[in-house]
Parts: structure tokens; C-alpha cells; sequence
């Protein structure tokens, strides 16, 4: 029986509904292990949230994702250049946290063969 680590999808941020990121972040275990969200989450704070994130692609040529297993968003992850160096970063939800590993490593997978990483 194939686990959810094998339908682990990557999308873009744009391609996942507002409402299922708005309803992700004011999730309360978040709080416990996002000390820096120090703010509500609002329908115009999402949108500004997915234009900051697909900004990235276009300045760094690597940016944050949705993830989804078997359709279902998991939550949202990626890669931000931080001065020369890049950090990466994943916020599922909480029933989902046990998908960090797996979907580190197909990111760090799929880093490895990007140029924008590399250079």
C-alpha cells in the first residue's frame, strides 16, 4: 500500500484556494511552533502572503510551494535566499507534520537540480 510520502504534489501558492491557507495559519498549534506569527491571518494578508512568496520565483528563481497529498493542501514550504545563502522552510498542517522529511527531500531533490540553487 503506497503511503502518503509516494503522492506528495508540489504546487505553486497561486494554484491553492485563499481560504484553505487562511484556514491553515489561524490553525492554533501553529502559534506553538511559529513564534514569529505574531499577527492575524486575514483574506487580504493571504493575498499579500502569495504575492510576496511568487515574487520570489521571479527575483531568486526558487521560491515556496503548496504542498498536497492525494489532492488535499498539506501546506506550504520552500526555498528564500536569505543574504548569499538559501533557507528552507515548511509550515504543514498539524496533521500532516509527520510529511517534513519526505517533502524535504523532494525539495532538496528538486534543488539540486536547479541552476538558480547551484549558482
Amino acid at each position: 500500500m503506497p503511503s502518503p510520502a509516494d503522492d506528495i504534489r508540489f504546487l505553486r501558492l497561486t494554484e491553492v484556494s485563499s481560504e484553505a491557507i487562511l484556514t491553515h495559519m489561524r490553525h492554533p498549534r501553529l502559534a506553538e511552533h511559529m513564534p514569529l506569527l505574531t499577527f492575524e491571518w486575514t483574506p487580504d494578508r493571504v493575498a499579500e502572503f502569495v504575492a510576496a512568496k511568487e515574487a520570489m520565483w521571479q527575483r531568486d528563481g526558487l521560491g515556496h510551494w503548496a504542498f498536497a497529498v492525494g489532492g488535499d493542501y498539506v501546506g506550504w514550504g520552500g526555498f528564500q535566499k536569505e543574504g548569499d545563502e538559501w533557507d528552507l522552510g515548511l509550515v504543514l498542517t498539524p496533521e500532516r507534520f509527520g510529511l517534513g522529511l519526505p517533502i524535504a527531500r523532494k525539495a532538496l531533490a528538486f534543488a539540486r537540480e536547479d541552476r538558480a540553487f547551484l549558482s
